[in-house]
């Protein structure tokens, strides 16, 4: 399930289950239209993520460089420990910004 709510400038997409396969491609194609006008102010919140399939981990990486050629930033928030993992290990999370939580995430964008 994807949930997507704007916190003043900032769109939070939240992910709740294993983010692959159709929740990967509904994930896909919101963040799509959240970048199509202005520069993206975008947290993915990753509190409820279980797992991240290879194909997510490379979207990340492609969705993170597509909102800074826009002018705007891609964070990741709260990753579960799985993912946590699957970050680290696959070096993915050194190229990334991550917050501990969602409140930080966002309040990134107010400085």
């Amino acid at each position: 399930m994807l949930k997507i709510e704007r916190q003043g400038s900032v769109d939070v997409m939240r992910v709740k289950g294993p983010l692959r396969s159709e929740l990967l491609q509904d994930t896909k194609n919101a963040a799509k239209l959240l970048i199509r006008n202005g520069w993206p102010s975008i947290v993915l919140d990753l509190s409820q993520t279980l797992l991240l399939s290879g194909e997510a981990l490379e979207w990340l990486l492609d969705f993170d460089r597509q909102c800074a050629e826009r002018g705007g930033s891609f964070y990741l928030a709260e990753p579960s420990e799985l993912c946590s993992e699957s970050l680290r290990i696959t070096g993915v999370g050194k190229s990334l910004q991550l917050y501990s939580d969602v409140s930080t995430a966002v309040g990134r964008f107010a400085t």
